[in-house]
């Protein structure tokens, strides 16, 4: 299809010398038809030791952009309100609030995004008002790890709610094996896709991963599916605490 969404990311994080406290950042760029998004995020997170796991807390901060090519827009009425005045993008801040608990057996994490709740541009048009919202969105997450001999297997679920009442679900599973290689699969039901996907541990610090999706829904006749590869480089994989070892 013309005109397919295309995502660049950049991202790092790490611990600091006490193991309590992660620092890291995020850059994206999101360009979807004649809109392209922008971000820049620092995340600040701290962990904490309970009786028979951990607990991570985190805050994102940072700014955001939201930029139309109005030139790509094609309008059956030229002399569209907002054709004609093409308000200008801001450049706004933004917060997300994350948290998770994790033992060696079992994990659940709940975010938030967009806690501002601000808006990218706003118009006037004979005196109405309107103005285009960064929704609020939650997702929880939640699963565990099932040793089975040499293997690993991780089970987890993943419910996203948007504001007006949509939501979704994502059925995971994954199967590590010899801690070197391992495959999955996993079903989103709001997109209706199917995603196959693989990784192999290369050494200590970088793994390599591969994932192919495939739509079941009516989009799966214009869309043969997407590819994705992912190179990860862990500088302190040989620090990580105990849970670590099942990922």
């Amino acid at each position: 299809m013309n005109d397919v969404p295309n995502t660049i990311t950049l991202s790092g994080q790490g611990l600091l010398h006490n193991e309590k406290v992660g620092l890291g950042g995020y850059m994206y760029m999101d360009r979807l038809g004649p809109t392209i998004d922008f971000g820049l995020m620092t995340t600040y997170a701290y962990l904490l030791d309970l009786p028979k796991g951990k607990l991570s807390l985190g805050l994102q901060f940072g700014f955001k952009q939201t930029r139309i090519d109005w030139q790509r827009l094609n309008m059956e009425d030229m002399n569209d309100y907002y054709l004609v005045v093409q308000p200008k993008p801001l450049l706004l801040p933004d917060a997300n609030f994350g948290t998770y608990y994790y033992t060696p057996y079992f994990f659940m994490g709940y975010s938030t995004t967009h806690l501002f709740d601000k808006y990218f541009f706003s118009l006037y048009n004979n005196d109405e008002y309107s103005e285009f919202i960064f929704s609020q969105n939650a997702y929880l997450y939640t699963g565990g790890f099932i040793k089975i001999k040499n293997m690993v297997l991780k089970p987890s679920v993943l419910v996203k709610y948007w504001e007006k009442g949509n939501w979704g679900v994502d059925i995971n599973t994954a199967l590590k094996i010899n801690n070197l290689i391992w495959v999955g699969a996993s079903y989103r039901s709001n997109t209706r896709s199917f995603v196959l996907l693989t990784e192999v541990r290369v050494n200590s610090r970088l793994k390599i991963g591969y994932s192919f999706d495939s739509y079941l829904g009516d989009i799966g006749s214009y869309n043969v599916g997407s590819h994705e590869i992912k190179l990860c480089w862990d500088k302190q994989a040989k620090k990580k605490p105990f849970v670590a070892n099942y990922f």
